[in-house]
């Protein structure tokens, strides 16, 4: 992947370092469909990364869901959505919650190092 990036930005300084605008244009024209090609490899394989990601995480569901079950203490008492239950409080299905937050913090940051490659 980091080939492609460097043949890309290498295609990009050739274009820009070129004073004249005719020239320009018929060096981008050249090679637009070279930058193309490697621009479709990329978006396909970051296409896959997310698919992979996206699999990852719907396994990790099926097995929070069939394995891992408890439940989350919670200082606050908040209504319909924690319960009291010997003087502590409880957010019931915490297995679930805690899932749903990995997947909002872990895809964010996976996301965040793909774009700083670009």
């Amino acid at each position: 992947m980091d080939s492609l990036l460097d043949k890309i930005r290498a295609y990009e300084e050739r274009v820009n370092e070129i004073s004249s605008s005719k020239r320009r244009e018929r060096i981008s024209k050249k090679v637009s469909k070279e930058v193309e090609g490697y621009m479709s490899s990329l978006r396909s394989y970051v296409m896959m990364q997310s698919l992979f990601l996206v699999i990852l995480y719907i396994i990790d569901l099926f097995i929070v869901f069939g394995y891992f079950y408890f439940n989350l203490n919670f200082p606050v008492y908040i209504p319909l959505f924690t319960i009291k239950s010997d003087s502590n409080i409880v957010i019931p299905g915490g297995s679930l919650w805690e899932f749903i937050a990995s997947y909002f913090v872990f895809t964010s940051l996976s996301l965040r190092s793909n774009l700083k490659r670009f």
